[in-house]
């Protein structure tokens, strides 16, 4: 997934620019995302009240063209097209 600065964030939290990441794991986050998009995204959201014991949250599974927006699909494809262009 990308962050607010187009950084792609590993699942242990390491931000890599896209054009840093190799093309074979470019690849593999790609169809990652195919993956998750067809079998499911699960998203979990909550916030806080005015105390933990206020706290509110929310479950959702995406599939489908809305889990590729949630995973920002078009930034990777987009990028491994950018490099074969060139």
């Amino acid at each position: 997934m990308l962050n607010s600065n187009g950084e792609h964030v590993t699942k242990d939290g390491k931000t890599i620019p896209l054009k840093d990441i190799t093309n074979s794991h470019l690849i593999n986050i790609i169809k990652h995302i195919e993956r998750k998009a067809k079998e499911g995204l699960y998203v979990v959201s909550g916030c806080y009240g005015v105390d933990m014991m206020d706290m509110d949250f929310n479950e959702e599974v995406f599939h489908g063209q809305n889990a590729l927006d949630i995973m920002n699909y078009d930034a990777y494809v987009n990028e491994l097209k950018r490099r074969r262009n060139d």
